[in-house]
């Protein structure tokens, strides 16, 4: 049931992405940053963290990036703080999964790989 729920809150999160051509690589560091970014969340919110520690764990794994690559996007994920605010009383960190194209340190990364 956690992966079905992760599976589509990646799916959200992958659809309200803009539609710009990027290289595998670079789709690979968006979907990792994505991920990472829901493991923060889960583990503020206390929730188990296995399945997403396997998912983001296999993305790495899988990946011709160094190791230091996804490093350095979990740590562009975790300083970043998104500049507009919401409405609704939501928790930041789920807000900044969803902000994730405005991280300019996430973006720097990105454009390394074209």
């Amino acid at each position: 049931m956690r992966l079905f729920l992760f599976s589509i809150a990646l799916s959200l999160l992958t659809g309200c992405a803009a539609e710009v051509s990027l290289s595998s690589q670079q789709k690979e560091i968006n979907d990792f940053a994505q991920a990472n970014c829901l493991f923060w969340y889960f583990k503020d919110q206390g929730l188990p963290l296995e399945d997403i520690r396997a998912i983001a764990g296999g993305m790495v794994e899988t990946s011709n990036l160094p190791a230091e690559v996804f490093q350095e996007i979990a740590q562009a994920v975790q300083s970043f703080t998104p500049v507009t605010g919401s409405k609704a009383n939501i928790d930041p960190n789920l807000s900044r999964c969803f902000q994730l194209h405005e991280n300019a340190a996430l973006q720097a990364i990105v454009n390394r790989y074209p």
